[in-house]
């Protein structure tokens, strides 16, 4: 590789991911490979280890950011959203099931949740999924 491309940057991103998570077992811990910053000659990215009680995440979010799942544990309560609510389905009407899977306090839809075991996530209003949590 003489140069890094957008492309070559997500693959190694993605590798890097893969190779810590044997690691992560090994140490009962949560790694995440936070977002990630290149240039023509390098590639950086942030690594976050989960430990303890923020280690107890549940089954079926791979791939989510470790900062999503923090600010979930951190802040449910407090916006009114049950503490165990990662992971949970919730039914949303007329889009389906989607599992919650993170929480970003600063933005206008705060709760993030996915399809299936789709990559791609969507975001609801907390009063949404309050509702959906409700039926």
């Amino acid at each position: 590789m003489k140069v890094v491309t957008r492309k070559q940057a997500r693959q190694l991103h993605e590798e890097i991911e893969e190779t810590l998570q044997p690691l992560a077992k090994k140490h009962n811990v949560v790694i995440g490979v936070g977002g990630g910053r290149f240039s023509a000659t390098s590639y950086s990215c942030k690594v976050t280890v989960l430990v303890g009680e923020d280690a107890n995440v549940p089954a079926g979010l791979e791939g989510v950011s470790i900062k999503w799942i923090k600010s979930y544990k951190d802040l449910a309560t407090i916006y009114g959203l049950p503490k165990d609510g990662l992971g949970k389905t919730i039914k949303i009407p007329a889009l389906g099931e989607y599992t919650i899977v993170g929480f970003r306090p600063k933005a206008k839809c705060q709760v993030v949740a996915r399809k299936g075991n789709n990559k791609m996530f969507n975001v609801f209003t907390v009063d949404a999924v309050k509702n959906a949590l409700k039926s």
